[in-house]
């Protein structure tokens, strides 16, 4: 019997130091008989850098039905959780499922608990998405948990799909042994990277400076965040700072969709991955940033590119 195995993410739930790990370990999945279909740009993640993970490839099945005659086939990737259901997808599952003989698709969600997504999603948006405003403001914006929602209900529905979920904000910190029991592999065979921080988030002076250059660049000031992750994965992330009251308008917005998604959870009998919705805890906010001098050069050069470019 054949699987296909899809690890979907959500976002901000670890799936870059994910598509390291396995991109460090191939061999090892092999010989779990589990290919990981792989080309230059998805390898570059063994090294630590920044990944979108291997669901490109899932979409041509004539590179697929060329792998070696494994019991299983692994796809990471994000954007499976915005694209999994669409046409093309669908139809790539089916052509895959036709020319390899598979029979079960099994997919793993990390969801997280609101307030932590939040506030990483925030982050995110300034890092990559171009975006300005205060948190305040992006509350109004806010809707990620109505997403899982869809796509726990839409998986639930499919009659052969096998969904396991895990809530990241109990296990960040065995996130690889959890992969790894969903993969039934024994614990501590996956490769880690050397670099424990992938993708990492800013620190609130760093979110600070890439906010101003959003305003002065747009989107491609990106490149600042990339640089910073990439350069400095040492640097400490902060937690973006939330009033209380901001905290419980996200919580009122995605509660009833974190109590739909605990029923089907309960009803498959995975009530330890539910919502706990914690109640919002007063954070203080502090207008002082500190910045090390690698910080401050690589800051420098950086907008100095930009400027070159504009």
């Amino acid at each position: 019997m054949k699987e296909l195995l899809l690890h979907v993410g959500q976002d901000k739930t670890g799936s870059s130091f994910i598509q390291s790990t396995l991109a460090n370990s191939i061999e090892v999945l092999k010989q779990a008989n589990i290919c990981y279909p792989i080309n230059k740009k998805v390898m570059q993640a063994s090294k630590g850098k920044i990944s979108s993970g291997n669901a490109g490839l899932l979409l041509n099945l004539a590179d697929v039905v060329k792998l070696d005659n494994s019991d299983k086939y692994l796809f990471s990737s994000e954007k499976l959780f915005r694209t999994l259901f669409d046409d093309a997808h669908m139809n790539a599952i089916q052509n895959l499922k036709e020319a390899l003989g598979i029979t079960k698709i099994k997919v793993l969600l990390y969801i997280r608990e609101p307030l932590e997504h939040f506030s990483s999603a925030y982050q995110q948006a300034i890092k990559r998405g171009g975006y300005t405003e205060s948190v305040q403001e992006f509350v109004k914006l806010y809707a990620h948990t109505k997403k899982v929602c869809d796509f726990v209900t839409k998986c639930n529905n499919t009659p052969d799909v096998d969904l396991t979920v895990i809530n990241y904000s109990d296990q960040k910190h065995k996130l690889i042994n959890t992969l790894e029991k969903w993969l039934a592999i024994e614990s501590g065979k996956l490769i880690e990277p050397t670099m424990k921080r992938v993708n990492r988030s800013l620190s609130l002076g760093e979110l600070e400076f890439q906010r101003v250059a959003n305003e002065f660049f747009g989107k491609k000031a990106s490149i600042l965040a990339d640089r910073l992750c990439e350069t400095l994965p040492e640097i400490a992330a902060q937690q973006v700072v939330i009033t209380e009251e901001s905290q419980q308008l996200v919580l009122d917005k995605v509660k009833p969709y974190c109590d739909s998604i605990n029923i089907v959870l309960q009803n498959i009998g995975q009530e330890s991955s539910q919502y706990k919705c914690l109640k919002p805890k007063p954070q203080y906010e502090d207008n002082s940033y500190n910045f090390e001098k690698s910080q401050i050069t690589l800051i420098a050069d950086v907008f100095s590119k930009l400027r070159n470019e504009k």
